[in-house]
């Protein structure tokens, strides 16, 4: 038995010797780990950049959303420093002493017209007036005419442009005319200033915003019997047209010193990201000027802000 075992590995080492047995076994074995563990070392690869690609917006996403939650709000209708009307968040208006501990000197806001977005511009914190009871903000930015209007937030303030329309349009004539007769203004002066046609609450049905004023004397010192300034929204309600006064000054005997106001210029523009277009109607007068808000619900007009300064 002993000489059998021994024979049998005489002939293998002899095997061994002459190349009969492959030395290539061990290798095999070696290059099957390699293969089994390609999916351990290939899995981070492929998982990795989809976890990128899902993360990476949340962080904008995020502060975009959180800079829409507060935004102060800033207009002006003559080449002065901007007024701060106050601000908004999550929809609710806030006045200007609420907004000022939010606001720096290095405040970016953006800015819009009637034509739609005007760049952006950087102010300084909120300075409150000497004498008038507001709060100026100086930016870095030209005065364009008209009445412009700036927000930190990061909503577009004019989602839905308004159309001029002529002044001197029959069916808008007609309409501020009977109006002030309805007002006991008797063969009124009809002298309208901008007529808008804008879809004010996004209903696909288009309402029309007229601004007309009447002044005998023309320095804005005194006023006289038939003069106004007014501004008048006309809305479709069931099947009717009607008239709507959004903020409106009549006057029916002589004043020598007045100082009337006159309202200039209209301006529809979401201020707090809910969809629906406020009204606002800048306002001049004798070395003074200033910006009123109003907000529209169907036929309901109210004054959110109001912000006037003059000597």
């Amino acid at each position: 038995m002993k000489k059998n075992w021994l024979l049998a590995i005489v002939v293998v080492l002899l095997m061994s010797c002459n190349g009969l047995i492959s030395p290539t076994m061990a290798p095999t074995m070696e290059a099957i780990s390699p293969t089994t563990s390609l999916p351990t070392t290939s899995t981070p690869v492929v998982v990795t950049p989809t976890v990128r690609a899902t993360a990476d917006p949340s962080p904008i996403t995020q502060e975009q959303a959180d800079t829409q939650q507060f935004s102060a709000i800033i207009a002006r209708v003559a080449p002065i420093s901007f007024y701060l009307l106050g601000g908004t968040e999550n929809g609710e208006w806030l006045p200007p002493e609420t907004v000022l501990p939010h606001s720096s000197d290095e405040e970016v806001y953006q800015l819009y017209s009637i034509g739609g977005p005007g760049g952006s511009a950087k102010g300084l914190k909120p300075m409150r007036d000497n004498i008038c009871p507001v709060f100026w903000i100086t930016t870095d930015s030209d005065f364009q005419g008209g009445l412009e209007v700036g927000v930190t937030g990061a909503w577009d303030v004019t989602p839905r442009l308004a159309q001029k329309i002529p002044t001197d349009h029959a069916t808008y004539v007609q309409a501020v005319k009977d109006w002030l007769v309805g007002q006991n203004i008797l063969e009124p002066a009809v002298e309208i200033s901008q007529i808008l046609r804008v879809d004010l609450e996004g209903d696909g049905t288009e309402e029309v915003l007229i601004s007309a004023s009447h002044f005998v004397e023309p320095t804005g010192h005194s006023v006289e019997y038939g003069d106004y300034s007014l501004v008048v929204m006309r809305k479709v309600v069931g099947n009717s047209v009607v008239t709507i006064p959004v903020v409106a000054d009549y006057y029916y005997q002589e004043f020598e010193v007045q100082f009337p106001y006159t309202y200039a210029a209209i301006f529809p523009a979401d201020l707090n990201n809910d969809g629906v277009l406020e009204i606002l109607v800048g306002v001049e007068r004798w070395e003074g000027s200033g910006v009123i808000v109003y907000e529209v619900n169907g036929t309901n007009v109210g004054k959110v802000f109001e912000v006037i300064c003059g000597l």
